[in-house]
């Protein structure tokens, strides 16, 4: 099923559907999982998910970090240090 056939089934079903956006779960975990914790009836704490994380849910595998903006918020922005040690041609592209 795709993105909108999907979405138009579960609508039918709005007890039984949530929409987690991959973004959302990214930029702000503790709120996402907070909300799909309580739609599944399960605890989901980020907290101690971070705690007893192993692998990459300990340790990310990304070239994202979290860049503080002056204004008091964060925005997540690629981290350019691999282009110091690999250069400019290793630069990720991304095609919309």
């Amino acid at each position: 099923m795709d993105g909108p056939e999907g979405r138009r089934y579960g609508q039918k079903f709005p007890a039984d559907y949530i929409e987690v956006r991959y973004e959302d779960l990214v930029c702000n975990p503790e709120k996402t999982l907070s909300t799909l914790g309580e739609f599944l009836d399960h605890d989901l704490d980020y907290g101690r998910i971070q705690k007893t994380a192993v692998g990459r849910v300990a340790s990310p595998n990304t070239v994202w970090k979290v860049v503080p903006t002056g204004d008091g918020t964060e925005v997540s922005a690629p981290d350019s240090s691999f282009q110091t040690v690999l250069g400019e041609a290793t630069r990720p592209t991304a095609v919309f």
